[in-house]
């Protein structure tokens, strides 16, 4: 699971620039953990806009649906989740700011992204 997240993550993550529409982030985030041998998961959104609370999820949102444009100083949560009723989740997330010419990883960018086992 957690190879399919990570694949899904870096499959989306260079699509975040400005004049990117969010639905071709959440069609490409997907299609990547539906090649990874899991072609049942689903999920509504990859991400949402941040700036009103740092505990609430809010518009635009990278889902399917999504009619929004990425646009220089948006800031954005990118994120690749999977959670499993009844165990928990994991869950490869970034906080980004849309630049002129792509995006800046604001928090823990220089972090490893490898799974570790306990």
């Amino acid at each position: 699971m957690y190879a399919a997240l990570r694949d899904a993550f870096e499959a989306g993550r260079p699509l975040f620039r400005p004049g990117a529409a969010l639905r071709d982030i959440h069609a490409t985030c997907l299609r990547a953990v539906h090649a990874a041998d899991f072609p049942s998961y689903a999920r509504g959104h990859f991400g949402h806009g941040l700036g009103a609370s740092i505990w609430s999820e809010e518009w635009p949102y990278t889902a399917a649906d999504s009619d929004a444009v990425l646009e220089a100083g948006m800031v954005m949560a990118f994120e690749a989740p999977w959670y499993i009723d009844g165990i928990g989740g994991f869950i490869i997330e970034d906080m980004l700011l849309i630049t002129d010419d792509g995006a800046e990883t604001l928090a823990g960018g220089g972090l490893a992204r490898d799974l570790l086992e306990l």
